[in-house]
């Protein structure tokens, strides 16, 4: 449905295709249930997320923070159109190790139509701003940006001097925790949140799984565990789940965060086992 009306920027084909890969009536129930607590995120509800985010909430901190004037929105849309703040501010996508430039560097490259990229980026801007604003898709644990970005981008130090902005679209409740608790003079301000109530299998072993109201969230994890063991066994039972064992249902039409349980992105390398991909995998 979601496919067919293009909610969805997926080919309704990958989806029927996915689903044919479960032989059990439970099987194929569990993966409905996970299409159905699906949070997609499309390249157009992403830019149209990051134009209200920078427009309300953005522009009011900077204003309010005596780092901008108190500009009309509409004066505010064309400096950032034109590049004309560079001198006062920087935006930076965030590269993680390892990474490919698939997370930050995509929603950079979304913002073009409406953000002068070029001269606000860290490469095209000659000045040195008073304000750091980071892009990113996911904050999940935070883990990587804790251990990782920090790092390479030398926050420790920049943060002392500077204002930095972290604007990922969708942030984890426990990932933004993790992050202030390192750099509590940080800003995080998402352009959604996510908390661990959207987990495929939030809640007691007890409690009714989802809009079941039969079934539990104990048994709805023992059948999703007996789909590792018969379908992908060498995978550990952790990695099946999502980095950190989120299992976040999140989906960028540019592929799937780690975060997102394994089942969704799953690719066989295997060509003596066909199996039927439903997303890609995003760095």
């Amino acid at each position: 449905m979601y496919c067919n009306s293009n909610i969805w920027p997926f080919p309704y084909s990958d989806v029927t295709a996915w689903l044919k890969n479960f032989d059990e009536p439970i099987e194929e129930y569990l993966a409905l249930q996970i299409l159905d607590s699906l949070i997609v995120r499309t390249s157009e509800t992403t830019k149209a997320s990051y134009s209200s985010l920078f427009n309300s909430k953005l522009r009011q901190t900077l204003i309010e923070e005596g780092l901008i004037s108190n500009m009309p929105i509409a004066e505010w849309k064309m400096h950032l159109k034109k590049g004309s703040l560079s001198r006062i501010i920087q935006f930076s996508p965030v590269r993680k190790p390892n990474d490919e430039g698939e997370s930050g560097s995509t929603i950079f490259r979304m913002l073009s139509e409406d953000l002068h990229t070029d001269r606000y980026s860290s490469l095209g801007n000659r000045h040195d701003p008073r304000v750091i604003v980071l892009i990113d898709d996911i904050i999940g644990s935070g883990t990587q940006f804790v251990t990782g970005f920090s790092e390479s981008f030398d926050l420790a130090n920049k943060i002392e001097t500077k204002k930095i902005i972290y604007c990922p679209l969708i942030a984890f409740e426990e990932g933004i925790e993790n992050i202030k608790s390192k750099f509590p003079d940080i800003c995080i301000m998402p352009a959604e949140y996510i908390y661990k109530s959207d987990s495929i299998f939030y809640g007691n072993d007890n409690d009714l799984f989802r809009n079941d109201k039969k079934n539990t969230v104990g048994e709805a994890k023992i059948v999703f565990n007996s789909m590792r063991e018969k379908y992908w066994p060498s995978i550990d039972i952790n990695d099946w789940y999502g980095h950190e064992s989120a299992c976040l249902p999140v989906v960028f039409e540019w592929g799937c965060p780690n975060q997102a349980p394994r089942l969704l992105w799953w690719q066989s390398l295997n060509n003596d086992f066909t199996w039927h991909q439903l997303f890609s995998r995003r760095s």
